[in-house]
């Protein structure tokens, strides 16, 4: 940010009483960029083709806002701004999860929460990170791991 503007690290925080300030107006701003990003599209069809398209769409959110989440994630735990930011990220990924796939309301509360962790950015960036799996293989994993979930063997398009 500093950068972008031609001025030094310190006068930016010299317009900020404080981090958490500083952290809410880059929240807005990340927020307005990335929002497309985060919109999830509504995704119809049999439960297959919604398992394929689900995992497709997560994928090219996940990867767009990757990086201000790992950037995030390093200051979360002292903040009540990011926190906040991450706690609606979560509830955006458990809405359109049940949006896409309305049987998981009928699966064992074990199921649902397996379900919200391995289709959430956590497991994605395990996945990219830990595991170093290029998208498409992320994706598949993803994909394996929901539809084995819900019950489906989504075969690779």
């Amino acid at each position: 940010m500093a950068d972008r503007a031609g001025v030094g690290l310190r006068s930016v925080f010299r317009h900020f009483e404080d981090m958490e300030t500083l952290y809410a107006e880059l929240r807005e701003r990340m927020d307005r960029e990335l929002r497309p990003h985060r919109e999830a599209p509504a995704i119809q069809g049999t439960l297959e083709e919604r398992l394929v398209a689900f995992a497709r769409a997560r994928a090219r959110a996940f990867e767009k806002i990757a990086p201000f989440q790992r950037a995030e994630r390093t200051q979360r735990w002292r903040s009540p701004v990011l926190q906040d930011a991450h706690a609606t990220l979560l509830r955006e990924e458990r809405s359109h999860l049940l949006e896409t796939f309305p049987e998981v309301e009928g699966l064992p509360a074990e199921a649902r929460h397996a379900l919200e962790v391995v289709t959430g950015f956590a497991f994605w960036e395990l996945l990219r990170t830990d595991q170093g799996l290029g998208v498409a293989r992320a994706e598949e994993a993803m994909r394996t791991a929901t539809g084995r979930l819900l019950g489906v063997r989504a075969e690779r398009e």
